[in-house]
């Protein structure tokens, strides 16, 4: 499935929390390889509840805050990530922050090689392959100083 070259930026579109951005660059290069080749390009931002909300809004007309939304236009993924959902569920999960934003950047990504959180079954088959996918890169490249 490896896709050379595929770009895949991350972008800090928050100033409220403070991101290790050169650590998530790093494990999203690892992460090209479970791309699908349609795909040449991802761009991941992250932003604040109340941005997702007003994107939320606008293109699903759901009122309500979530932690990632993802758009496809022809070969390229746009995720947008809530920081502030996502540092609450980085407690909640006991994992890092940066780990967490991963775990959704790995989930964006899978909604467009095939996966889909839809129903109960569906949702679970995704979690699994989301949570192989972060074993092999994260926990497996993972040093103690950056966790």
């Amino acid at each position: 499935m490896k896709n050379f070259p595929i770009r895949i930026t991350i972008n800090n579109l928050q100033k409220k929390k403070k991101i290790n951005l050169m650590l998530l660059k790093e494990k999203a290069y690892i992460l090209e390889q479970y791309i699908p080749a349609n795909i040449k390009e991802i761009s991941v931002n992250l932003i604040n509840d109340k941005k997702i909300i007003e994107v939320n809004k606008k293109f699903l007309n759901k009122k309500s805050h979530t932690d990632i939304i993802s758009f496809k236009t022809d070969q390229t993924i746009d995720i947008l990530i809530s920081i502030d959902t996502a540092k609450k569920q980085a407690k909640e999960f006991n994992n890092s922050f940066e780990k967490e934003i991963f775990y959704l950047i790995i989930h964006g990504i899978l909604h467009f090689s095939g996966y889909n959180d839809y129903s109960i079954n569906s949702r679970n088959k995704m979690l699994k392959k989301q949570d192989i996918i972060l074993k092999k890169i994260w926990d497996n490249t993972q040093t103690k100083k950056n966790e």
